[in-house]
């Protein structure tokens, strides 16, 4: 029965054999908004009453109201807003400029009109200060995922199982998949500040790669004597719908963004997956108690298919609410009973998004990080 390996092992393991490493990124400019609570005011106090917003998009990420607490508030059209008095005024009525949008101590407004509105509140004949409400409209100006360089068997002798990933054959290789794109705010919006761009993937594994005990080396253990030690290790299936990122609560690809209005390119995100090596070693006691150290090697026949999505959102800086604009899907397959080469394949064509993506609460670098044992074996020292 298989059991999760030992902390020495993993450690040993993680450093020696990557899972699904992928390449090349840049970074996003961040703005996070400042925190801090704010007091109850007056009618027609300077302080600010509540501004909360959320997508009302049934495949937005965090479609929930969150609190914009600076005086100017970002949302995209066709976004909800909830605009509350402070405690204590009753019935005001709420204006954007000299509109009246409606009557009560907290109303809900779908704003779909874009533009740039002072938004204030009148009850008891006093006028509250003015918060500013931007209502921004974007657009996809493209969105495009490439197949890049092909999978190939190690001409390694000793690795006769294990398929090499392009950009470990040879530097020039491209990586597997590239993306690329472009969000932009459309003509009649006003400026956005607060509004950045990026790719959330989502991964799907299901593998059978093993690496078997291959090589013994006596460190100075004396041949003859016998060692126990486990048969195999395998690694973890990456279950559907999980957020392909490397750490918990980090939704975007790479953890890569851009402003509106500015490229992604292929040069700047890709993706690899697959193995950096093919082999790796651990050590144990022979029973004179000497050291043994055991090489275990990808040469057994093994299969892998990897399936993905990948959406092009738009997202709040400050509140992390995420919106899909486009997406598209994409794989990799390989079975080492055939020769190969191997290469990814886009499926179908880019499309509006339809799909919620997968929050990264549940992310692919949890399960890259999980090692499985085989049966314990006893062999003698070669």
């Amino acid at each position: 029965m298989s059991k999760f390996c030992n902390a020495i092992i993993c450690a040993i393991l993680a450093c020696t054999i990557t899972v699904g490493l992928h390449t090349g990124c840049t970074s996003g400019v961040k703005n996070p908004g400042a925190k801090g609570g704010m007091a109850t005011p007056k009618p027609g106090s300077s302080q600010p009453f509540l501004l909360e917003a959320k997508p009302n998009s049934a495949i937005a990420l965090l479609d929930v109201y969150k609190t914009q607490e600076s005086n100017t508030v970002e949302v995209l059209k066709g976004w909800k807003v909830k605009y509350t008095a402070p405690q204590g005024v009753n019935d005001p009525e709420w204006f954007q400029g000299a509109n009246s949008i409606g009557t009560g101590s907290s109303i809900e407004h779908p704003e779909d009109t874009v533009g740039s509105f002072s938004v204030t509140y009148k009850a008891g004949g006093v006028t509250s200060a003015a918060r500013t409400l931007v209502v921004g409209a974007v657009q996809s100006d493209s969105f495009s995922l490439t197949p890049g360089g092909s999978y190939k068997k190690s001409t390694d002798p000793k690795l006769p199982h294990f398929v090499q990933r392009p950009v470990d054959q040879d530097p020039v290789l491209l990586p597997a998949l590239l993306m690329a794109g472009r969000v932009s705010k459309t003509a009649p919006s006003p400026e956005l500040t607060k509004f950045y761009w990026g790719f959330i993937q989502s991964i799907e594994l299901t593998q059978n790669v093993r690496l078997y005990a291959d090589e013994f080396s006596p460190t100075p253990g004396t041949k003859g004597v016998s060692v126990i030690h486990t048969e195999y290790f395998s690694y973890s299936n990456i279950p559907p719908g999980t957020n392909d990122a490397t750490a918990r609560g980090t939704q975007l690809y790479h953890n890569v963004s851009a402003n509106l209005g500015s490229s992604i390119t292929g040069n700047n995100l890709n993706d690899t997956p697959g193995w950096r090596k093919g082999d790796g070693t651990i050590t144990r006691m022979d029973n004179t108690g000497q050291p043994v150290t055991i090489k275990f090697r990808m040469n057994q026949p093994n299969t892998a298919s990897y399936s993905f999505k990948v959406w092009q959102v738009v997202y709040h800086d400050t509140t992390k609410q995420y919106v899909p604009l486009k997406q598209q899907s994409w794989k990799l397959e390989w079975d080492t009973n055939q020769n190969g080469p191997w290469s990814t394949q886009v499926i179908g064509s880019a499309a509006d998004a339809t799909t919620i993506p997968p929050d990264a609460t549940n992310y692919s670098g949890y399960y890259l990080g999980l090692i499985y044992e085989g049966p314990n074996v006893t062999r003698k020292i070669p």
